[in-house]
C-alpha cells in the first residue's frame, strides 16, 4: 500500500476514535469498521457516494464516480510498467485475461513505449543502431 494511503488511514482511525467518544455508549464497537457511520454501523452506500461527490467538487477534481478510482488505479499501475499479473491480483480479478480485457486500451497505448525500449535494448546489446519506427512502432 502506498505511504500516502497508510497516512490517510491513520488519520481516518483518529477520526473514528473521535466519533466513538462523541457517540459514547451508542457507538457499536463490535464491527471495528474503517469507514463507519457516526455510531459505528456500516455506512449506507448512497452516503458514501454523496460524500465522495462532495469531496470531488470541493477539491476541484474532474467529476468521477467512486468506482472510477478502481479503473484509475489499474491504469496508473499499467502506465508505470507494473506487470499485468500484479494489477490483476490487486484488483481481485480471477484471471489475468479478465483484467487485460478490461484495460487493453492502456496496453495498446503502451505499444510505442515497448518498441522504444526494445530498440534501446537491442542497440545496447549489439552496439548497432536500430532502424527508426513510425508512430505505430513499425519500421
Amino acid at each position: 500500500m502506498p505511504d500516502i494511503a497508510v497516512e490517510a488511514l491513520k488519520k481516518q482511525r483518529l477520526m473514528v476514535k473521535e466519533e466513538m467518544l462523541r457517540a459514547g455508549p451508542r457507538y457499536d464497537k463490535t464491527l471495528n469498521l474503517v469507514f463507519p457511520n457516526k455510531i459505528g454501523k456500516p455506512m449506507d452506500p448512497s452516503d458514501m457516494t454523496g460524500r465522495f461527490k462532495d469531496l470531488v467538487i470541493r477539491t476541484g477534481f474532474p467529476r468521477v464516480r467512486f468506482h472510477d478510482l478502481r479503473h484509475s488505479h489499474a491504469t496508473m499501475l499499467l502506465k508505470q510498467g507494473i506487470h499485468p499479473k500484479i494489477v490483476q491480483e490487486r484488483l481481485g480479478h480471477q484471471t489475468i485475461g479478465m483484467a487485460m480485457d478490461k484495460y487493453s486500451h492502456v496496453i495498446k497505448g503502451m505499444q510505442r513505449e515497448a518498441v522504444d525500449k526494445l530498440n534501446k535494448y537491442l542497440k545496447n546489446k549489439n552496439g548497432t543502431k536500430t532502424a527508426p519506427t513510425d508512430k505505430k512502432g513499425r519500421r
